[in-house]
Protein backbone atom coordinates (compact mmCIF):
# COMPACT_ATOMS: atom_id res chain seq x y z
CA UNK A 1 0.00 0.00 0.00
CA UNK A 2 2.67 2.27 1.13
CA UNK A 3 4.36 1.92 -2.03
CA UNK A 4 1.25 2.27 -3.81
CA UNK A 5 0.82 5.66 -2.61
CA UNK A 6 4.53 6.95 -3.43
CA UNK A 7 3.72 5.85 -7.30
CA UNK A 8 0.71 7.48 -7.12
CA UNK A 9 2.16 10.73 -5.54
CA UNK A 10 4.90 10.81 -8.19
CA UNK A 11 2.79 10.08 -11.36
CA UNK A 12 1.02 13.20 -9.88
CA UNK A 13 4.07 15.17 -9.13
CA UNK A 14 5.28 14.28 -12.63
CA UNK A 15 1.74 15.78 -14.09
CA UNK A 16 2.04 18.80 -12.13
CA UNK A 17 5.25 19.60 -13.15
CA UNK A 18 4.36 18.87 -17.37
CA UNK A 19 1.69 21.49 -16.69
CA UNK A 20 3.66 23.92 -15.65
CA UNK A 21 6.64 23.26 -17.82
CA UNK A 22 7.00 26.36 -19.88
CA UNK A 23 7.06 28.74 -17.04
CA UNK A 24 4.06 31.23 -18.79
CA UNK A 25 3.63 34.26 -17.85
CA UNK A 26 0.60 36.61 -19.17
CA UNK A 27 2.57 40.10 -19.68
CA UNK A 28 -0.39 42.27 -21.48
CA UNK A 29 -4.57 41.48 -21.79
CA UNK A 30 -6.26 43.84 -23.69
CA UNK A 31 -9.88 44.26 -23.41
CA UNK A 32 -12.43 46.32 -24.59
CA UNK A 33 -16.08 47.83 -22.59
CA UNK A 34 -18.62 49.66 -23.18
CA UNK A 35 -19.46 52.00 -19.94
CA UNK A 36 -23.40 52.71 -21.50
CA UNK A 37 -22.37 56.81 -21.10
CA UNK A 38 -22.23 58.04 -24.69
CA UNK A 39 -22.37 61.78 -26.09
CA UNK A 40 -19.03 61.87 -23.82
CA UNK A 41 -17.17 65.98 -23.83
CA UNK A 42 -13.75 64.29 -24.69
CA UNK A 43 -12.41 67.89 -24.80
CA UNK A 44 -13.86 69.06 -21.43
CA UNK A 45 -12.94 65.66 -20.10
CA UNK A 46 -9.45 66.23 -21.00
CA UNK A 47 -9.26 69.47 -19.14
CA UNK A 48 -10.77 67.48 -16.05
CA UNK A 49 -8.86 64.43 -15.79
CA UNK A 50 -6.10 63.72 -14.87
CA UNK A 51 -2.89 61.81 -16.65
CA UNK A 52 -5.36 62.27 -19.99
CA UNK A 53 -4.36 64.01 -23.53
CA UNK A 54 -7.11 64.21 -26.26
CA UNK A 55 -5.89 65.37 -29.85
CA UNK A 56 -8.59 64.56 -32.12
CA UNK A 57 -6.60 65.80 -34.96
CA UNK A 58 -4.43 62.45 -34.48
CA UNK A 59 -7.00 60.11 -33.13
CA UNK A 60 -10.60 60.42 -32.19
CA UNK A 61 -10.07 58.95 -28.34
CA UNK A 62 -8.90 60.40 -25.38
CA UNK A 63 -5.72 58.86 -23.71
CA UNK A 64 -5.77 57.90 -19.90
CA UNK A 65 -2.80 57.08 -18.02
CA UNK A 66 -3.17 57.04 -14.44
CA UNK A 67 0.15 56.80 -12.86
CA UNK A 68 -0.81 54.12 -10.15
CA UNK A 69 -4.37 52.17 -9.38
CA UNK A 70 -3.77 49.55 -6.95
CA UNK A 71 -0.42 48.84 -8.28
CA UNK A 72 -1.02 48.46 -11.68
CA UNK A 73 -0.49 51.35 -14.79
CA UNK A 74 -3.11 50.32 -16.96
CA UNK A 75 -3.44 52.44 -20.24
CA UNK A 76 -6.94 53.54 -21.58
CA UNK A 77 -8.71 55.08 -24.69
CA UNK A 78 -12.06 56.79 -23.65
CA UNK A 79 -14.30 57.27 -27.11
CA UNK A 80 -16.94 60.04 -26.97
CA UNK A 81 -19.83 56.79 -27.38
CA UNK A 82 -18.59 55.48 -23.94
CA UNK A 83 -16.40 52.63 -25.08
CA UNK A 84 -13.53 52.17 -23.54
CA UNK A 85 -10.25 49.51 -24.48
CA UNK A 86 -7.68 48.74 -21.43
CA UNK A 87 -4.05 47.85 -22.13
CA UNK A 88 -1.60 46.78 -19.93
CA UNK A 89 -3.56 44.42 -17.17
CA UNK A 90 -2.10 40.99 -16.28
CA UNK A 91 -5.08 38.92 -15.53
CA UNK A 92 -9.23 39.53 -15.64
CA UNK A 93 -8.93 41.07 -12.33
CA UNK A 94 -7.16 43.65 -13.60
CA UNK A 95 -8.93 44.65 -15.92
CA UNK A 96 -12.25 44.88 -13.86
CA UNK A 97 -10.08 46.84 -11.42
CA UNK A 98 -9.34 48.91 -13.88
CA UNK A 99 -12.74 49.38 -15.51
CA UNK A 100 -14.17 50.08 -11.80
CA UNK A 101 -11.55 53.02 -12.14
CA UNK A 102 -12.42 54.95 -14.77
CA UNK A 103 -15.98 54.67 -13.93
CA UNK A 104 -15.28 55.92 -10.56
CA UNK A 105 -13.22 59.15 -12.45
CA UNK A 106 -16.18 59.32 -14.45
CA UNK A 107 -18.98 59.80 -11.53
CA UNK A 108 -16.77 61.68 -9.73
CA UNK A 109 -17.09 64.27 -13.05
CA UNK A 110 -20.93 63.82 -12.94
CA UNK A 111 -21.13 61.30 -15.70
CA UNK A 112 -23.14 58.64 -14.43
CA UNK A 113 -23.40 54.66 -16.15
CA UNK A 114 -26.88 53.34 -17.76
CA UNK A 115 -26.08 50.01 -16.68
CA UNK A 116 -23.53 47.92 -15.57
CA UNK A 117 -20.44 47.76 -18.11
CA UNK A 118 -19.91 45.06 -20.72
CA UNK A 119 -16.45 43.71 -20.44
CA UNK A 120 -15.02 41.73 -23.16
CA UNK A 121 -10.99 40.52 -23.49
CA UNK A 122 -9.66 40.42 -26.94
CA UNK A 123 -5.90 39.75 -26.40
CA UNK A 124 -3.75 37.86 -23.76
CA UNK A 125 -0.12 38.17 -24.53
CA UNK A 126 2.46 35.86 -22.41
CA UNK A 127 5.65 34.92 -22.76
CA UNK A 128 7.09 31.30 -22.08
CA UNK A 129 10.10 29.05 -22.07
CA UNK A 130 10.07 25.71 -24.05
CA UNK A 131 13.07 24.60 -22.41
CA UNK A 132 14.76 23.54 -25.30
CA UNK A 133 16.45 26.13 -27.51
CA UNK A 134 14.25 26.40 -31.28
CA UNK A 135 16.51 26.03 -34.60
CA UNK A 136 14.52 29.12 -35.91
CA UNK A 137 16.73 28.91 -39.54
CA UNK A 138 15.47 25.74 -39.84
CA UNK A 139 11.64 25.91 -38.47
CA UNK A 140 11.12 28.99 -41.09
CA UNK A 141 12.21 26.31 -43.95
CA UNK A 142 9.55 23.43 -42.37
CA UNK A 143 6.81 25.29 -40.97
CA UNK A 144 4.20 26.73 -43.34
CA UNK A 145 3.48 30.78 -43.55
CA UNK A 146 6.11 31.96 -41.15
CA UNK A 147 7.48 35.35 -41.38
CA UNK A 148 11.42 35.61 -40.63
CA UNK A 149 13.75 38.19 -41.76
CA UNK A 150 16.70 37.46 -39.81
CA UNK A 151 18.15 40.44 -41.39
CA UNK A 152 15.69 42.87 -40.18
CA UNK A 153 14.69 40.93 -37.06
CA UNK A 154 15.96 37.84 -35.24
CA UNK A 155 12.52 36.78 -34.21
CA UNK A 156 10.31 33.48 -36.24
CA UNK A 157 6.34 34.65 -36.38
CA UNK A 158 4.42 32.19 -37.21
CA UNK A 159 0.08 31.60 -36.45
CA UNK A 160 -1.18 28.19 -35.33
CA UNK A 161 -3.76 26.66 -37.50
CA UNK A 162 -7.05 26.41 -36.18
CA UNK A 163 -6.55 28.82 -33.27
CA UNK A 164 -6.26 32.37 -33.20
CA UNK A 165 -2.54 32.54 -31.56
CA UNK A 166 0.59 33.67 -32.79
CA UNK A 167 3.88 32.68 -31.77
CA UNK A 168 6.87 35.08 -32.01
CA UNK A 169 10.01 32.78 -31.61
CA UNK A 170 13.63 33.03 -30.77
CA UNK A 171 16.39 30.71 -30.89
CA UNK A 172 16.90 30.92 -26.99
CA UNK A 173 13.43 28.62 -26.69
CA UNK A 174 11.70 31.99 -25.64
CA UNK A 175 8.21 32.85 -27.32
CA UNK A 176 5.74 35.56 -27.32
CA UNK A 177 2.12 34.51 -27.70
CA UNK A 178 -0.77 36.49 -28.82
CA UNK A 179 -3.89 36.30 -29.76
CA UNK A 180 -5.85 34.36 -27.28
CA UNK A 181 -8.93 35.12 -25.82
CA UNK A 182 -8.65 33.64 -22.28
CA UNK A 183 -5.23 32.92 -20.31
CA UNK A 184 -6.63 29.28 -20.11
CA UNK A 185 -5.96 28.34 -23.40
CA UNK A 186 -2.20 29.30 -23.55
CA UNK A 187 -1.18 26.38 -21.99
CA UNK A 188 -2.87 24.16 -24.75
CA UNK A 189 -1.70 26.20 -27.46
CA UNK A 190 1.90 26.60 -26.23
CA UNK A 191 2.08 22.74 -26.00
CA UNK A 192 0.66 22.51 -29.56
CA UNK A 193 3.13 24.69 -31.00
CA UNK A 194 6.19 23.07 -28.80
CA UNK A 195 4.65 19.27 -30.67
CA UNK A 196 4.20 20.75 -33.98
CA UNK A 197 8.39 22.30 -33.43
CA UNK A 198 9.38 18.61 -32.05
CA UNK A 199 7.67 16.96 -34.83
CA UNK A 200 9.52 19.46 -37.15
CA UNK A 201 12.78 18.08 -35.53
CA UNK A 202 13.71 21.57 -35.11
CA UNK A 203 14.24 21.39 -31.23
CA UNK A 204 17.82 21.08 -29.51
Amino acid sequence: MVAGKSKNASKSKNESKSKNRFKIKVVNMVANANLYCNDLELMDLAISLEDSTYEPEQFPALIYKPEDVKNLKPSFLIFKSGKIIIAAAKSKEDVYMAVDHVIKKLEELGIKMRRKPDVKINNVVASADLGSKIDVDMTALMLPNVEYEPEVFPGLVWKLPDINATFLMFNSGKIICAGLREASMLEGAISRLYDNLKDAGVLK
